[in-house]
């Protein structure tokens, strides 16, 4: 039965990129996604696709983002109702982030995330969810190759499927690049 959600999806957009000025940046792709799910009950779909952010450098390595994405997603709900089984959700997502320098080697953040998806297919067809998040986070930079970074996160989900949680989420990590 899991192998009914198995697809292959393929991505035709055009898009632009532009500097209005030399600290504002902005980026939009639009286009259609083509999605064939090849295993019984087989089914094909065409669908928007949408991604666009506006990047603003308010000084030297601080920067705001805001951004808007439409896709199709993957989701853990899984019903059937005749021969219709949940494929996947139509999303789409608002966001906004800030990251802003404190000290040469310190830099905090702040993200939040706005998603609203319907669920396709199966008997929670049009069914929708929604999800907030909000993240705060500070990160170390010991060099170009090594960081530590602490931050908070408090996820607040919405859903006609699944009734309602908040989440809180504490985190402590490392990265190592090269």
């Amino acid at each position: 039965m899991s192998d009914s959600r198995n697809s292959r999806s393929h991505y035709g957009y055009a898009g632009i990129e532009h500097a209005f000025r030399q600290d504002l940046h902005g980026t939009i792709h639009a286009g259609i996604r083509y999605t064939d799910w090849y295993n019984p009950p087989q089914a094909t779909e065409t669908a928007p696709y949408v991604m666009a952010n506006l990047r603003y450098a308010y000084t030297a390595g601080s920067s705001l983002d805001l951004g808007v994405t439409h896709d199709q997603n993957a989701t853990d709900v899984f019903t059937v109702k005749a021969n219709s089984t949940t494929k996947a959700a139509d999303s789409t997502v608002a966001y906004a982030s800030i990251k802003h320098q404190l000290l040469p080697n310190l830099y905090g953040g702040a993200i939040g995330t706005f998603q609203y998806s319907t669920f396709m297919g199966g008997s929670v067809d049009n069914q929708s969810e929604k999800f907030y998040e909000l993240g705060l986070n500070l990160e170390y930079r010991f060099n170009r190759n090594l960081s530590a970074s602490v931050g908070y996160n408090f996820d607040k989900a919405d859903s006609d499927v699944r009734g309602s949680y908040d989440r809180n989420r504490i985190y402590i990590g490392a990265t190592a690049s090269y």
